[in-house]
């Protein structure tokens, strides 16, 4: 049972993984477009901005969290071990 748990797991933090990376190529292309359309143009695409930081950051982030606790490789700050006095 402990395997079966185990294998879902895993495969949900894989599949939100590659959901975070789509994100993040569907986020290039929205900024690309935007700055292309800004300098051909001269008119952006409205709320790129918002979009970008309120949405495709966020949920790239987060759902990438879940496959980073699986395979260990969160990032950690030890500035207290590192700033105290040996």
């Amino acid at each position: 049972m402990i395997a079966l748990i185990d294998r879902l797991a895993t495969l949900a933090a894989k599949a939100t993984l590659w959901l975070a990376a789509l994100l993040l190529l569907l986020m290039a292309i929205h900024i690309t477009a935007d700055v292309a359309m800004r300098n051909l143009f001269g008119a952006p695409i409205a709320g790129t901005l918002e979009f970008g930081t309120y949405y495709y950051m966020v949920a790239a982030s987060f759902l990438a969290l879940g496959y980073a606790q699986l395979r260990d490789h969160n990032i950690s700050v030890d500035i207290l071990v590192y700033s105290a006095p040996a």
